[in-house]
């Protein structure tokens, strides 16, 4: 009840939100709670995955959307075992019908290598810098057009 007044309160589309859970915080017996959001068109995603004890049991055990790669993954890459590691995780989430996230892209070389494995969408300084709603506002404005002379 609290989640449909907060996004009817704000004016926000349930599918245009999503709640990302660290994969260390505590989900004893939260299935349900997980269930019914997600029954209500919140996506819901496992942050910083591959960096807890127990990520693939999480997948197993939580109804998500989505799982966002820890930036650790990443900055080791070109690295051959972040390859491979990166490669497999792409291929779990694939079967598993999960939409992909990569964290922490900072060079052109890393965001091709993951989209050649197959990850979808990516966070970043590659992408932007950390800024202030005033300063994303202004960001997402589109640019001018010219006018016909």
């Amino acid at each position: 009840d609290d989640l449909d007044a907060a996004l009817a309160a704000h004016g926000i589309s349930p599918q245009d939100l999503s709640i990302e859970l660290t994969e260390s915080a505590g989900m004893q017996g939260q299935g349900l709670v997980l269930a019914a959001i997600r029954e209500r068109g919140v996506r819901v995603a496992i942050d910083d995955f591959g960096t807890g004890h127990s990520s693939l049991a999480r997948l197993r055990d939580l109804d998500v959307d989505l799982v966002k790669l820890d930036r650790s993954f990443v900055a080791a890459l070109p690295g051959p075992r972040a390859r491979s590691l990166i490669s497999a995780f792409g291929a779990i989430a694939e079967a598993l019908d999960l939409s992909t996230v990569a964290e922490g892209i900072e060079t052109p070389e890393q965001r091709d290598w993951l989209r050649a494995a197959g990850v979808r969408s990516g966070q970043g300084y590659l992408f932007g810098r950390p800024m202030s709603g005033e300063q994303l506002a202004q960001w997402a404005q589109p640019p001018l057009t010219p006018a016909a002379p």
